[in-house]
């Protein structure tokens, strides 16, 4: 049970949380927007990645959709991450923002090569499971 003394700092705790993943989210937006070329070489870069996916039925997802679906892939990333940055800067809405980013960063997990870049997807998962169990009902 939670002492009724802690929730304004409890909940400041929370916003910043959800402040800091918005702005990764959006960190990791802006470069994509700010290329124009952006996603003209995905099929060359998803490629690339084949190896990295360490989750076999994953790699077969990844060899099927993925893969033949390139450049789609990589437009649709590119707005949901900064959809998602906003989502979770404004609070709203943020059930959909915690689902997708989950399902974002599960995908990003199967491929991370680095056990830094799987560390940090682990870290992510693990504040929007945070985020979604603190929302209000």
């Amino acid at each position: 049970m939670v002492n009724p003394k802690n929730l304004p700092r409890l909940y400041a705790y929370l916003l910043i949380m959800r402040w800091v993943i918005g702005l990764i989210f959006i960190l990791n937006a802006m470069p994509k927007f700010s290329d124009p070329s952006f996603g003209s070489q995905a099929d060359l870069f998803f490629a690339s990645l084949r190896d990295d996916v360490i989750f076999q039925p994953y790699k077969i997802l990844f060899n099927d959709m993925i893969l033949p679906n390139a450049f789609l892939i990589a437009k649709i990333v590119k707005y949901a991450e900064m959809a998602l940055g906003i989502m979770f800067i404004i609070n709203f809405p943020i059930q959909l923002a915690v689902f997708a980013a989950l399902f974002l960063h599960i995908n990003y997990l199967c491929i991370a090569s680095l056990p830094t870049f799987m560390f940090l997807n682990i870290m992510m998962i693990s504040a929007e499971f945070v985020i979604y169990g603190s929302r209000q009902k």
